[in-house]
């Protein structure tokens, strides 16, 4: 199996971490309450059952949206991983045919 890291092994866990950090702050942690009070915002001063319903499905709108904008920046990574890898090789000083056998 060709290693296919683009992080130093002594910064890999660190990375790892901010990583798992933004994931479950933007994501777990206050998505729900951000859906609230945009949904809240949308509603307005209407408390009739339909219209929280309304507002609450226009709210979720915005996670279709943010996945559009996730998927734009995953292609974005996709086209200068190759580059990356590169970098990454030669700051390890690994040669380009250097295969990492697992066992």
């Amino acid at each position: 199996m060709e290693n296919k890291g683009v992080i130093l092994p002594s910064r890999r866990s660190t990375a790892f971490s901010y990583f798992t950090l933004i994931s479950h702050l933007f994501g777990d942690a206050s998505g729900p309450y951000i859906i609230g009070a945009l949904s809240d915002a949308i509603r307005g001063s209407v408390k009739t059952p339909e219209t929280q319903y309304a507002s609450l499905v226009k709210s979720c709108y915005v996670t279709v949206a943010l996945l559009c904008v996730s998927a734009g920046l995953y292609f974005a990574c996709a086209i200068v991983l190759v580059r990356d890898q590169k970098k990454f090789k030669k700051e390890m000083g690994m040669s380009s045919n250097h295969r990492l056998k697992i066992e």
